[in-house]
């Protein structure tokens, strides 16, 4: 099991690696702000790339607001 898978399994989501990522943006949707950066906190260094380049790729217009809050100073 994959780190992703266990985090995944840990905010009982369905057990994938695309799944915390959802999670996060949802987060972001439902205006939970407070609780991105401790969910990203818990993701490794390649995790986080693999974040960003999920919000890319898959996110649409939720993937990049969540790419402009993780910018933000």
């Amino acid at each position: 099991m994959t780190h992703l898978q266990k985090l995944a399994k840990s905010y009982e989501l369905e057990i994938n690696d695309h799944s915390f990522f959802d999670y996060i943006i949802e987060t972001l949707v439902n205006g939970n702000f407070s609780s991105i950066p401790e969910l990203v906190r818990q993701l490794t260094k390649k995790e986080y790339g693999q974040l960003i380049d999920y919000c890319h790729e898959y996110g649409g217009q939720y993937g990049q607001e969540l790419i402009t809050y993780l910018n933000k100073p």
